[in-house]
């Protein structure tokens, strides 16, 4: 499920906001989270932090000449219904 990173309702992971919040803003954010919590991190292939284990993907969608945050959940494992 991917939560639009302009008109989607805010959705908070550790008490970061995740939904329209700059890349850069949020990376350390995320980074800080996992620093005071001693949780793992991982990077996602376009450059963003995320802790290990929620199954979250962080992205971006544009705004003009700028960016902003938009997460994705991920369920754990996918089943395709016949």
């Amino acid at each position: 499920m991917t939560v639009h990173g302009r008109t989607g309702r805010q959705l908070h992971y550790g008490g970061i906001p995740l939904v329209g919040i700059t890349p850069s803003g949020l990376n350390a954010a995320i980074i800080q989270h996992v620093e005071d919590h001693d949780l793992g991190l991982r990077f996602s292939p376009n450059g963003a932090a995320v802790p290990d284990g929620p199954n979250l993907y962080l992205d971006t969608a544009r705004t003009g000449d700028t960016s902003v945050s938009e997460p994705n959940l991920c369920a754990a494992d996918w089943e395709i219904e016949r």
